[in-house]
Formats: C-alpha cells, sequence, structure tokens
C-alpha cells in the first residue's frame, strides 16, 4: 500500500506541470504573432480539472476512489487529442523541424512530454482503479483513515 501515495504525489506533480506545458503551448502557438492570448487559454484551463482530481485523490484517496475511472477516461481522451495533434499537424511540425526552427523543436519536446506524460499518468490511474477494486472486493476501505485525512504527515 505504500507505493500508492507516492504515485498519488507524482499523478499530482506531472498534472500540474503538463498544465503549465499546454498553457505554454497554446501562448506560443497564437495565431498572427497578436501580443495577446486570451481565446487560446480557454482550450487549456478545462485541463486544471486533472491536477484537481489527483490532488483530491493523493489527499483522500477513500473518499474519491469512485472518480478514478472519470480521471482515466478523461486522460484517455487527452492522448487521444494530443495523438490526433500530432497526426493532423505534423506537415507543420515537420516542415518547421526541417528549417530548424527552434520553436518547433520546442513544441515537439513539449508534445513527447505530453504523450509519455499521459500515458504515465493512464497507467498510473488504472493501477489506482485496480487497487481500488481489490479493496472494495475484499470489503476493506481503499486507505487507511490517517492516509485519507492527511494526518500523521501521509506517513
Amino acid at each position: 500500500m505504500g507505493i500508492y501515495r507516492p504515485l498519488r504525489a507524482a499523478l499530482f506533480i506531472y498534472e500540474c506541470l503538463r498544465l503549465m506545458v499546454l498553457m505554454w503551448v497554446f501562448s506560443f502557438l497564437k495565431p498572427g504573432g497578436g501580443a495577446g492570448i486570451f481565446p487560446w487559454p480557454v482550450y487549456a484551463v478545462p485541463n486544471a480539472l486533472f491536477p484537481l482530481m489527483t490532488l483530491f485523490l493523493w489527499r483522500q484517496f477513500s473518499r474519491y476512489a469512485a472518480y478514478i475511472s472519470l480521471y482515466v477516461s478523461g486522460k484517455c481522451i487527452a492522448l487521444a487529442s494530443v495523438i490526433g495533434f500530432c497526426v493532423f499537424s505534423w506537415h507543420n511540425i515537420s516542415a518547421a523541424l526541417y528549417l530548424r526552427n527552434t520553436g518547433a523543436f520546442m513544441v515537439l519536446g513539449s508534445l513527447l512530454f505530453l504523450l509519455m506524460g499521459d500515458l504515465f499518468s493512464t497507467t498510473g490511474g488504472l493501477a489506482l482503479a485496480g487497487k481500488s477494486r481489490k479493496s472494495a472486493a475484499a470489503g476493506v476501505p481503499a486507505a487507511l483513515p490517517a492516509e485519507s485525512s492527511g494526518e500523521n504527515g501521509g506517513k
């Protein structure tokens, strides 16, 4: 049971980094080079739910374990959308890479970070779902009360 708490913490940290990378990519890819980026964060803001979900799962797993399937479903959709973006934008990305555009290398690195991280978080979510199912089948709570309430420093 000790490995699941650091896993939940790692998922939370990744989701926070993921949101920052998404905001950076959207601001970098703003069309027309305009000074304002207002409409583009609107596409990234719904992704703020992922850090919130992982924060709740990290702090009170037994209380929020029922939402793991929602988290995994959202991560599958996010993974499919990043893969779709890469497929449909590959011509533009490869042309920018051919011109040795530094920004294109940064965007490509960001997309690889998102792909690998989303694979990690989907796998971690599935592991947490399996833990939740095993605990429910055994009739034991998914986490000890001290762990779920955050007492004892999370030990």
